[in-house]
């Protein structure tokens, strides 16, 4: 039988050498988080260099989304995800942080007894306790 090595194994040193801090100390927290490798850098600095580009200011969304493109982005995001939950485009939000859309969730309704909130608690640990 023909058995192929994946791609981590063919090419393990290029892909270390993405990761410059383990020239400096040994990483094991990988399943949370991991280290910035040199494409991720690329691309924040990449984007930083972007935004110096043009910005307009008047814009009604802050900082990130306040360049001209970007804000164009952010309006189709909204879009194509109302479209994708069969939703209006003034139905959906876009939110930075889990916790921040659980606790909207939490307190912008009224919620009545036998009110029900379907999530996993898969996606983000902490969403059960705000529900409580």
């Amino acid at each position: 039988m023909n058995q192929k090595n994946n791609y981590l194994e063919e090419h393990f040193d290029e892909v270390r050498e993405q990761f410059d801090l383990l020239n400096y100390w040994i990483f094991f927290n990988a399943a949370a988080q991991m280290i910035p490798g040199k494409y991720w850098l690329k691309a924040i600095r990449d984007y930083f260099d972007f935004l110096e580009r043009g910005r307009f200011e008047e814009t009604p969304i802050p900082d990130i989304a306040a360049h001209p493109w970007v804000a164009s982005i952010f309006f189709e995001c909204v879009e194509r995800s109302a479209k994708f939950i069969h939703a209006d485009k003034e139905e959906v939000t876009m939110m930075y942080r889990p916790m921040q859309a659980g606790n909207l969730i939490a307190d912008i309704f009224d919620w009545k007894e036998g009110d029900n909130i379907v999530f996993s608690d898969l996606a983000y640990p902490s969403f059960p306790c705000i529900f409580k």
